[in-house]
């Protein structure tokens, strides 16, 4: 096999999947939800290796056949030229996106922080109404009781309150432990999106700037 032809072969075939795995995974678009773009993100990154061999296998093939066809054929070269000039805009145009992913996730970062603590909020009112509902509950169901004795009484509504506090300290710790992972996961996830945008910018650069040279 002609080493041009392995190499427009694999390049072709690293494009394609790059544009169909990113096309079918960010379907449905949902712009409502910051998970949506942070796994929208994280998918570009992740795959971001098939767009740059794809490119760089394109464009090392353009190489291989102006050396071979050096001095040759006009037309040829012409047209390995414009290929190359073709692949150095698809690159720099990766370079832009990939620059604007990093720089994205500080909203993302910022945005996801805001709805985490949203959600938290959210929960934590509801476990708050969720107690003040059963405090009143076992209120009635005491007095329902027709108790006279007014220090039992009292003591039987001191032990449901304490075993409803308890129940309330351990909701909330549960809470307060799903909201802290919940933080740490957007971070993570935030942070290598922004760290490997940075790789795959330089990477994209660096085969922009790689010239012809007989």
């Amino acid at each position: 096999m002609r080493i041009d032809f392995f190499l427009i072969l694999i390049g072709r075939t690293f494009l394609s999947a790059f544009l169909l795995v990113n096309f079918f995974n960010i379907i449905p678009i949902n712009y409502s939800t910051n998970s949506w773009f942070v796994a929208v993100s994280t998918l570009f990154v992740d795959t971001a290796s098939l767009l740059l061999l794809g490119l760089g296998s394109l464009k090392l093939c353009a190489f291989f056949l102006l050396k071979r066809n050096a001095n040759e054929n006009d037309d040829l070269t012409n047209i390995q030229i414009n290929n190359i000039q073709l692949i150095d805009k698809f690159s720099k145009f990766g370079v832009y996106f990939f620059l604007f992913l990093a720089i994205a996730q500080f909203f993302l970062f910022f945005n996801g922080l805001r709805q985490v603590n949203n959600l938290y909020m959210f929960e934590f009112n509801q476990i708050e109404q969720k107690y003040e509902i059963y405090q009143e509950k076992v209120l009635s169901k005491i007095k329902e009781n027709n108790e006279s004795n007014e220090n039992i009484l009292n003591d039987k509504l001191a032990d449901q309150n304490k075993s409803l506090d308890i129940k309330k300290k351990k909701f909330i710790k549960d809470l307060n432990k799903a909201n802290s992972k919940a933080k740490f996961v957007l971070l993570k996830s935030n942070l290598k999106v922004f760290l490997m945008s940075l790789v795959w910018t330089y990477g994209l650069f660096k085969l922009s700037s790689f010239k012809y040279k007989e």
